[in-house]
């Protein structure tokens, strides 16, 4: 082989580079510049199989070795993966990845977090959630998966974790509940898991809380006979009754602004439960009156 630039055909061959060397004038020629491949190569799933002194066709192909040993053939087989998703594939990711943020605020189980997934992926396939953000959506799935389970959640806590609107959340966590056929999950309440959260935001110990809970069972069968709900108001009365009849000094402000009421609530839940329970208001203030029973009188219906 002569050199095309001078004729000669004196040439030193570098084997590193796959180049040739005109040794008088100096003129390289490039005679490989593909890599040789010499084992199985698996390209968009498929398996395609290179024989020795074949060489690749393109740069940037997605390449993985056949021998489930190589380690670094594995790692090459799964960041081709990552890279050959779509960008419906990489919508869904992200969007699971939100919500997992969110929940991670919350002591869940494994199971709680598959089903906030695949709710979030279904709603997506069917085209539920366009036109709200990835924060919008986090937050409205969660809400809507961990009120189903009977988790204490409020829509200003999940605001505050998905940095979305209160108002766009509630009115797409609503929007899920109907499309998903159960509009009351989001309605539902779990009067123990509120009692015990605010008990300890309040620093009682469990001795108190567990006094709380008492009350609470005591009360459950007046208000279904009443149909009445446990919701906040009656939450924040049921520890506002028990610090009286266990003669702890927890004031009605303290306890409203941990629960983020008013202060009215509480005393309105507390008449309310008074009649409830038949107890005759016209002798005294309800407080003062509680305040004279013990838990155990209170419990089992001894009003004095």
């Amino acid at each position: 082989m002569r050199c095309k630039e001078c004729g000669d055909n004196s040439f030193t061959y570098d084997e590193l580079l796959g180049e040739k060397v005109c040794d008088v004038c100096g003129l390289v020629t490039v005679e490989e510049i593909f890599e040789r491949v010499t084992s199985s190569i698996y390209m968009d799933g498929l398996n395609k199989h290179w024989k020795e002194g074949d060489t690749k066709s393109s740069m940037g192909s997605n390449v993985g070795f056949k021998n489930e040993g190589n380690k670094i053939g594995s790692k090459l087989r799964r960041t081709a993966t990552r890279h050959n998703k779509t960008s419906y594939e990489r919508t869904i990711e992200t969007g699971i990845r939100y919500c997992m943020l969110v929940a991670a605020e919350y002591p869940i189980s494994y199971s709680i977090k598959e089903q906030i997934s695949k709710t979030y992926t279904i709603l997506l396939q069917k085209h539920h959630l366009r036109g709200w953000t990835y924060e919008e959506r986090a937050g409205a799935v969660t809400f809507y998966t961990l009120k189903d389970n009977g988790i204490r959640t409020t829509i200003k806590e999940l605001a505050k974790y998905s940095g979305a609107d209160t108002n766009r959340i509630h009115k797409l966590a609503r929007k899920i509940a109907c499309i998903l056929h159960r509009p009351w999950v989001l309605s539902q309440t779990n009067p123990i898991s509120d009692i015990e959260k605010y008990c300890q935001d309040l620093n009682m110990d469990f001795t108190f809380t567990r006094s709380c809970l008492k009350v609470y069972s005591a009360l459950v069968s007046p208000f279904e006979q009443h149909n009445k709900q446990f919701g906040l108001g009656a939450v924040s009365s049921i520890i506002y009754i028990t610090s009286l009849l266990t003669n702890i000094k927890l004031r009605q402000i303290d306890i409203a602004a941990k629960l983020e009421i008013s202060e009215i609530s509480i005393r309105s839940n507390l008449k309310q439960i008074c009649i409830m329970l038949g107890i005759d208001q016209t002798k005294e203030n309800n407080s003062r009156y509680i305040s004279k029973l013990t838990i155990e009188e209170f419990i089992h219906g001894v009003f004095k």
